[in-house]
């Protein structure tokens, strides 16, 4: 380290701290550091500098860091300068990070750092950071910065004490530089980038108005951070990187304004849609340290979206997501109001919720159709939501249901398996979204095979439903009657009758839904089947219904049969197969249900393991669960049920007695 002093009080002109001439040369070997401070003298008139290197001087290391620090001597004028380079260099290829700063006096031609006669700072292939603090800058003649590390230019104070433009004049600064910082969070200088920058990492811009005459780039993915006041972009001029763009003012109170809303720090919709270049990976507008407001207008995303304040969001219009997602900081609150982020794709709405936390997810597509979300899993969680205008049979495609519904379907996942006292509700819809019919509303869930009721405790009104405690999985959600949301809720199924024109068939529906017709079908093996006639169906039923059929010339020997409910679309539910052995009653196979009639207590055998549910005549969902290869049901209060048992890729239904 080496610590210079200028002349004491009474100095003459040019009483300089640290002084290096004629080719003079200060390096330090291996990893070796070198720190270098100087201080102008006291008193002089003119030329009290920290620093000066000239005449081909130069300080360079073998792979340590190099920092001068250049300070203007005390009651100075004119040209003192904290550092002055005037044909020297710093650095080497080898060398390590490299930092200047210099503080300058007061007087004409006083400089924080001041470069000239082909100077240079770095190496063509030095790859540590360079440093330049400073509030002020002069490049008298040309001068270089060579680096593959980052470059970063702040002042020495709170800001610099004008505007900065970049590139600096006679400033030349290498394409190769992997980062580009210009200010720090507390200037309120204008930075205006004059020429199109391309740097192949992070960029940040701090400052009050930020100005782009040019496009700015990054190359690798990097990150951009604007920090401003107020962004000026001249006419088609861009930013642009597959990484993330951060827009926030440089006051954390300051308020922001999208697409017209109120607001200081005013993000346009040319912004948004134009000087926003499409591509970045997230967009984020405002900090964790944002405690003003954000307010927005109706816009489109083009790329995903975060929102961070510790302050209110609100809404002036709708946002609209396309495939990109948008999502809330967790500290955020949401503005009051009907608008909303209208999930007309793909794209989703995220927020996280903490534990025994509550937040409204303003959603919908067509319509305002929010959900309120309590997490009780016991740990924080991230919710993401979006809305469908309808309600499908496999969930979010297939046919429309025509059951009574709320017309919506609601998906909603979260990150980590549902916990603890799992999730409260609220789903809200409008007047004209339900269907007729809907009397006794009641949350329903997509398990990927069918929409199953949930039994948990439920209370609704006119437009809204809150369920209490669902610990089950999720996406998607629905609304709709407590009769099930089935096709066809199968009753029973019996062919045991032989009578004089044949086999009897008969079989019951405790409800239908779009169904067209039943296909009676036969096999010799209980594999392959074939149809031997039909049985028109009630189409839309919530009613118990009969139906029966008589195979007039039945196989002689042992044989199966089963009955195939064809829904309008030419979608197909089965029964399970009944045999038929000579003059025995039939019986289901290959699931084996004993005893039936019981007395409250049924076993079910079944080879493939597999799910069932059990259901009452008015097709309530009584139980469901998992099958092993034996399982046992038990407490069902006397009555007749609806077993449907799911086994591989089979479906078998029956009726189930208890006495």
């Amino acid at each position: 380290a080496i610590t210079g002093f200028g002349g004491g009080a009474g100095s003459g002109t040019y009483s300089q701290g640290f002084t290096m001439l004629n080719s003079s040369k200060v390096s330090a070997a291996g990893t070796g550091t070198i720190n270098i401070t100087g201080t102008g003298g006291v008193n002089s008139v003119i030329g009290l500098r920290g620093i000066v290197l000239v005449s081909s001087s130069s300080i360079y290391s073998a792979g340590g860091a190099i920092t001068l620090t250049g300070n203007n001597g005390t009651n100075g004028s004119d040209n003192s300068d904290g550092i002055t380079l005037d044909n020297a260099t710093i650095g080497s290829n080898t060398s390590g990070a490299i930092t200047l700063t210099g503080y300058a006096g007061g007087g004409t031609g006083s400089e924080a750092i001041s470069l000239s006669s082909s100077s240079t700072v770095g190496g063509t292939t030095h790859g540590g950071n360079i440093l330049i603090k400073g509030n002020a800058f002069s490049i008298a003649s040309a001068a270089s910065i060579l680096t593959t590390g980052q470059l970063t230019i702040e002042p020495t104070s709170s800001s610099f004490t004008s505007a900065l433009t970049y590139p600096i004049t006679n400033l030349s600064v290498a394409g190769t530089i992997t980062g580009l910082t210009l200010g720090k969070s507390t200037n309120t200088a204008d930075i205006t980038v004059s020429s199109a920058q391309t740097v192949a990492g992070p960029i940040s811009l701090y400052g009050g108005t930020l100005t782009l005459n040019e496009n700015l780039a990054s190359s690798s993915g990097g990150n951009i951070s604007l920090y401003g006041n107020t962004l000026s972009f001249a006419s088609g001029k861009t930013v642009s990187s597959t990484g993330e763009l951060l827009v926030a003012p440089q006051a954390v109170s300051t308020t922001v304004g999208l697409a017209g809303a109120t607001g200081t720090l005013q993000v346009t919709s040319t912004h948004l849609s134009t000087n926003f270049a499409n591509g970045f990976s997230n967009i984020t507008i405002g900090s964790d340290a944002q405690t003003g407001n954000i307010a927005s207008n109706a816009f489109t995303l083009q790329d995903n979206i975060t929102f961070k304040t510790t302050g209110t969001l609100s809404l002036g219009g709708n946002i609209t997501l396309g495939t990109n997602n948008a999502t809330l900081g967790s500290a955020l609150s949401m503005g009051t109001g009907t608008n909303y982020f209208q999930t007309n794709s793909t794209g989703v709405l995220k927020r996280s919720v903490g534990n025994a936390g509550t937040f409204a997810f303003p959603v919908g597509n067509s319509a305002y159709n929010p959900v309120s979300i309590t997490n009780n899993t016991g740990s924080s969680d991230e919710f993401n939501l979006r809305v469908l205008d309808e309600v499908y049979r496999d969930g979010t495609s297939g046919s429309v249901l025509t059951s009574p519904r709320v017309k919506r379907t609601w998906l909603i996942g979260k990150i980590n398996a549902n916990a603890g006292s799992g999730i409260n509700f609220v789903f809200n819809w409008n007047t004209g979204e339900s269907t007729s019919g809907l009397n006794s509303p009641r949350l329903y869930h997509y398990n990927g095979t069918e929409w199953d009721k949930q039994i948990g405790t439920t209370s609704s009104t006119s437009s809204s439903l809150t369920y209490t405690g669902y610990t089950g999985t999720f996406s998607p959600f629905t609304i709709g009657d407590d009769v099930v949301l089935l096709p066809v809720n199968w009753l029973s199924f019996d062919c045991g009758k032989q009578n004089a024109q044949g086999t009897e068939l008969n079989w019951s529906t405790a409800s239908e839904q779009n169904s067209s017709h039943f296909i009676v079908e036969r096999s010799n093996n209980g594999q392959v089947f074939e149809p031997i006639g039909t049985v028109p169906a009630a189409g839309y039923s919530h009613n118990i219904r009969k139906y029966s059929f008589t195979d007039p010339s039945p196989l002689k020997n042992r044989a199966y049969y089963r009955i195939a409910m064809e829904e309008i679309n030419g979608h197909r539910e089965y029964t399970s197969p009944c045999m038929k052995n000579g003059n025995q009653e039939g019986e289901n196979t290959p699931v084996k249900v004993y005893p039936n009639p019981s007395k409250g207590t049924v076993n079910i055998l079944t080879t493939e393991g597999g799910t069932y549910q059990i259901s009452d005549m008015a097709g309530r969902l009584i139980r469901f669960g998992k099958l092993d290869n034996h399982t046992k049901v038990d407490v069902l209060k006397p009555g007749v049920y609806s077993l449907t048992i799911q086994s591989g890729d089979n479906r078998y239904t029956q009726k189930l007695v208890v006495e």
